[in-house]
This record gives structure tokens, C-alpha cells and sequence, in this order.
């Protein structure tokens, strides 16, 4: 339990490090462009964002799996993954460049999304998941805080006005290699060879393609409303709209939590059914508590927060934020949820699942934002995640017992809405009550309990 403990504290340290370094980043980037050119910046990187995702096809994630679980030899897997990425990066990189020859979009816009699209070299040898596997959190964030240090300063010092848009992927592209040889020299020191087991390259592709539909498609939902956005709507709804999204993934250090240390750890303990049912109960009970009190708080400040850290000018953001923390609740449980299918071998069911709700919501994108705008986006995306992890929490209900109070939390939820409407101005108090709510409620109605830290402590697992 300690050592699980050091884990997540150390993580979550070094993670709000991050978040804060590319969050004044982003901040001071949106403060020197004009609404077109972060428009720009932001379509720009979404691309990347979800490119990136195309290079890597579930591959990292049957990575995982297979190093935690010691089933092949380290140094041919991590040689065979990395090969597989660059080379998908190459061909995906070559289809962009066609489709930007043959484009009439702006020269601007192009040229940002050719820029980021070199970064896709370096990520495709970046590592992260082979040090997750081995459960090296420390040198996965000193890599991220490397990286979002140098973007830092790099735009700091050399970005000082629109005219310069151009510095801000190019800063981006050296960060990551950067990032990637550190990366790289620490993960050679990590090597087992003392496994012999190898697994040849389309083998590999193979058993990752189920994980690679649904990774594509998930992403897809989270990238692609910002590319709509630019051929349905004014580029300063999508700036906007990217504001609140970036707001988002700053508070999402949770979810990181989840994902670099939780899930090796769930992979190790879904061997014994009971011991995984004993260690999740409590643990979706205690997320929905925390998740729903803090996604409360910043509903109550969004408006204060966006015009904090981005300007007057991005105040008209918060309805989407507010929007979007039912995204946030809704992202983090399906975080656990997910990963538990995966681990019992549900890989297929998962896949499943989350394509094909993905494409679902990948069709109405186009009609929600043509009738409703921005809003449109927001509510699917958000609406969407909530229908997703609903059949995974069912599917994985069937495998093993789960017990979660969401109508207690439901109940929160409503008290707390009554609550903050009776003092709408008093935002500071507002944040009081609701915290008050949610804590002495969720312990008064034993949603969550003291004892639950002991179940924590005697289920963890230390090397």
C-alpha cells in the first residue's frame, strides 16, 4: 500500500507540474494570437493529436499487457513496436502531405498541420508505455516534465506575436525529441532479456488491431469535433471550444493516475476475480465521490477561471466547459471500467463496444454542430462518453459483482444543484456547500467509508 501510495502522490505531483508548465504555455499562446491563429494552432495540433493515435494502433497498450504480464522478450517487442510506429508515421505523414498539395484550405492552416505532423517521428519511438509496464512512473514524468519545460521556453522566449505562429510547432517537434532520447536511454537500462519468448511483427499487428479500432475511434470523438468545428463554424468558435477543451485536459491528472499506475496494477490482480472485485468497488465509489465534488467546484468558477487564465476574451467559453466536466466524471470511471475488461481478456467485447459507439457519435458530430454550434459538440461528446461506459460498467457487471451507490450520488448531485441556486452569485460559499454535501453525504450514507483505505492497503500489490 505504500508503495502505491508513493506512486500516485508522486504522480500526481509531477503531473499538476506538467499540467501547470503546458498550461501557462497554452495560456501565453492564447494570449499573443489573434482568435484566428489559435484557431489555427488548435486544428494544428489536433490532427496530431489524433495521427498520432493512427501510428500506434492499440500497440502500446497489447504492449503493456504483454511486459507486465512477462509473456515476451523486452527488447524485441520494444524493437518491433517502435518499427511498426515509424512506419505508419512515415505513411501517414506522406498521405497528409498529398492532401495538403491537392487542398484549398488556408496557406496558414496547411502549412501548421504539415509542421506538427513531423512530431510524429519522434513519438513514434517515445516509450512511455514500456516504462509503464515496468512500472517506472518516475522516469515517465521527469520525460514530461522535460518536455513541457523546453515548450515552455522555447515559446516564451522566441513566440511574441501572431506573425510568428509558425515557432510554436516547430517548438513543439524539439521538445519531443528531446523527450524521446531520454526516453530511449533510460528504457535500454530496463531490458529483461531473460525471456525468450518471441512474437512476430504481424502477430503483433494483429492482436493489437481490436484495441487499434477502438483507440481510433475514441479519439476520433475527442479530436475530430475541432476539425468540424473548422469547416462548419467561425474559427473562433473553435478556439473557443479548444479553450475549454485544454481547461479539461488540465484537470485530468486523475485519469493519468489511472492509467500509469492503475492499470499494470489491475492487469496483475484480474487473475483472481475476487480479489479484483474487493479492490474496484471502493475504489469507482470513492472516483465518482471525488470526480462529482470537483467537477461541482468548477462548474461553480468556470466563468472566473477561463478569464484568469485566458482573458476576457474567453469567458463565452464556460458554457462549454460546463458542458464538458460531464465528460470528465464520465472519462475517468470508464477509465477503470475499461481497463478491468481489458485485463480479464475482454479485449474483443471492449473493442467492440467503444467502436461502435464511437462511429455513433463520430455520425451525429456533423448534425449536432450544423443545428446547435459548439454547444452540439459538447453535448455528444459529453453524452456520448456517458452511454459508453454505461455497457462497459454492464458487461463488466456480468463478469464480476460490482456495487456502486450511483443513486446516492445521484441524490448529491440534486441537493447540491438545489443548493448552489439558492446563493447563485456567492460563488466562494457555493464551493463550501457543495463540498460539505458532498463529503458528509457520501460518508453519512456509506457511499464511501473510512475501512475503505484497509481494502486499499491489504489488496495492493508491492514488488
Amino acid at each position: 500500500m505504500k508503495i502505491l501510495l508513493q506512486k500516485i502522490s508522486y504522480i500526481l505531483l509531477s503531473d499538476v507540474l506538467v499540467r501547470i508548465l503546458g498550461f501557462l504555455t497554452f495560456a501565453y499562446i492564447a494570449r499573443i494570437s489573434d482568435h484566428n491563429i489559435f484557431g489555427i494552432l488548435s486544428i494544428g495540433i489536433s490532427v496530431l493529436n489524433y495521427t498520432a493515435i493512427l501510428t500506434s494502433p492499440g500497440l502500446h497498450i497489447l504492449g503493456i499487457k504483454y511486459i507486465s504480464q512477462k509473456l515476451f522478450n523486452d527488447k524485441l517487442l520494444l524493437t518491433k513496436i517502435s518499427n511498426i510506429r515509424f512506419l505508419i508515421s512515415i505513411f501517414v505523414i506522406f498521405i497528409l502531405s498529398l492532401f495538403i498539395f491537392f487542398s484549398t484550405f488556408s496557406t496558414d492552416l496547411l502549412f501548421a498541420v504539415m509542421i506538427y505532423s513531423l512530431s510524429l517521428i519522434p513519438l513514434a519511438f517515445q516509450v512511455e508505455w514500456f516504462l509503464q509496464a515496468k512500472e517506472n512512473a518516475d522516469h515517465i514524468n521527469k520525460g514530461r516534465i522535460l518536455n513541457a519545460l523546453i515548450f515552455f521556453i522555447l515559446i516564451f522566449f522566441n513566440y511574441k506575436n501572431s506573425t510568428e505562429w509558425y515557432i510554436v510547432p516547430i517548438s513543439f517537434f524539439i521538445a519531443n525529441i528531446i523527450q524521446t532520447i531520454y526516453l530511449q536511454i533510460v528504457s535500454n537500462k530496463l531490458i529483461d532479456n531473460n525471456i525468450l519468448n518471441s512474437l512476430n511483427s504481424i502477430e503483433l499487428i494483429k492482436n493489437s488491431l481490436p484495441l487499434g479500432y477502438s483507440s481510433i475511434a475514441t479519439q476520433a470523438v475527442l479530436h475530430l469535433p475541432i476539425v468540424i468545428l473548422a469547416f462548419l463554424s467561425p474559427i473562433k468558435e473553435v478556439s473557443l471550444f479548444s479553450a475549454s477543451l485544454k481547461l479539461l485536459f488540465f484537470i485530468l491528472a486523475f485519469d493519468r493516475i489511472i492509467y500509469l499506475v492503475l492499470f499494470p496494477f489491475i492487469s496483475k490482480i484480474a487473475i483472481n476475480k475476487n480479489k479484483l472485485q474487493y479492490f474496484l468497488n471502493p475504489l469507482l465509489n470513492w472516483l465518482l465521490v471525488l470526480a462529482g465534488m470537483l467537477s461541482f467546484v468548477l462548474f461553480i468558477n468556470s466563468k472566473f477561471i477561463l478569464q484568469l487564465v485566458y482573458g476576457n476574451a474567453f469567458i463565452f467559453a464556460s458554457s462549454y466547459f460546463d458542458i464538458l466536466l460531464i465528460f470528465f466524471v464520465a472519462t475517468l470511471f470508464n477509465s477503470i471500467v475499461g481497463y478491468a475488461l481489458i485485463s480479464l481478456g475482454e479485449i474483443k467485447l471492449f473493442s467492440k463496444i467503444t467502436t461502435t459507439f464511437s462511429l455513433l457519435i463520430l455520425i451525429i458530430y456533423p448534425i449536432s454542430i450544423y443545428y446547435f454550434g459548439t454547444i452540439g459538440a459538447a453535448i455528444t461528446l459529453s453524452f456520448g462518453e456517458i452511454i459508453i461506459v454505461s455497457i462497459l460498467f454492464y458487461y463488466l457487471n456480468t463478469r464480476i459483482k460490482l456495487n456502486v451507490s450511483y443513486l446516492k450520488i445521484l441524490a448529491l448531485i440534486c441537493l447540491s444543484l438545489i443548493a448552489i441556486n439558492l446563493n447563485s452569485h456567492l460563488y466562494i460559499v457555493n464551493s463550501l456547500i457543495v463540498l460539505c454535501i458532498f463529503i458528509i453525504g457520501s460518508l453519512s450514507s456509506k457511499i464511501i467509508k473510512i475501512t475503505d483505505i484497509q481494502v486499499f492497503k491489504e489488496i495492493s500489490i508491492t514488488k
